[in-house]
């Protein structure tokens, strides 16, 4: 038998070769496996393995979000990324902006729009850094909560959470009430339709409200910072560095680490 002409032991070997790397391509196809992104706020600002930075922007349902080092000035305070600017209101006293946040005390008080920021489905999450000079009063930070006419709706201070279901007052039913301390601090209000509203600073869940809130009836009010309403009350006394607000309760959620995470990151707050 002849052997065979060298031209086609060439072929076989150019076939053999092409199909050993393609079968090394397939195994490795199969065998590798993408790496999980980096869970968020765990990077120390990082996101994924793009290096981009993550930012509470990332958190679907963000209605408000202010940052004493973002768009914060002497009259006005601009809700990123919406553009909603809470205004100063002119009186006796003005909140300042400072190198660490603004500082609000007496009657300062600035407020934005009567656009409601809670879901009748999804509820709401308030998340605010703060450092209280003093323990004690109702230390109004964040709230649409307007007396007038029965237009209360929802409220955080330095010593209650506050989700009203009908505009007008009752009592403490709605309200998860508990200790005010000084210091830098993240106190958070959280609520989900048909349940309890609930009060934690730190992380830490601190107090409940005796009454669960099936829903949120709509205000007048407009969503300020710093005092209660349109006549003032319950003022701050200490700086707001600061803010966000959902429309959704996040507390049970993954996002509620990484929010808390990404809080503490840039204010050292335990």
């Amino acid at each position: 038998m002849k052997n065979p002409p060298s031209s086609l032991k060439k072929g076989v070997k150019e076939r053999s070769r092409y199909y050993l790397v393609a079968l090394v391509a397939a195994i490795i196809s199969v065998a590798w496996i993408a790496p999980e992104p980096a869970p968020w706020g765990q990077t120390g600002g990082g996101w994924g393995e793009t290096g981009e930075e993550w930012t509470l922007e990332r958190v679907p349902h963000l209605e408000r979000w202010l940052r004493y080092d973002l768009n914060a000035g002497s009259s006005s305070w601009i809700s990123y990324p919406d553009g909603t600017d809470f205004t100063q209101i002119e009186g006796a006293y003005q909140a300042e902006l400072t190198a660490t946040g603004m500082d609000f005390d007496d009657d300062d008080r600035m407020e934005s729009d009567t656009v409601g920021v809670h879901s009748t489905s999804r509820g709401l999450s308030v998340y605010a850094v703060v450092d209280l000079d003093v323990d004690t009063g109702l230390l109004m930070i964040a709230s649409k909560y307007l007396t007038t006419d029965d237009n209360r709706e929802w409220g955080l201070s330095s010593s209650y959470a506050r989700v009203q279901e009908t505009g007008g007052y009752t009592d403490n039913s709605y309200t998860a009430i508990f200790d005010a301390a000084t210091g830098l601090q993240l106190l958070e209000l959280h609520w989900t339709p048909g349940d309890t509203v609930r009060a934690y600073r730190n992380g830490a869940h601190i107090a409940s409200s005796p009454d669960i809130v099936n829903d949120i009836t709509a205000g007048s009010g407009d969503v300020s910072i710093g005092a209660q309403d349109e006549g003032g009350g319950s003022s701050m006394d200490g700086e707001i560095r600061e803010i966000a607000i959902f429309s959704c309760d996040y507390h049970n959620m993954d996002y509620e680490t990484d929010i808390c995470n990404e809080l503490n990151r840039r204010h050292s707050i335990w």
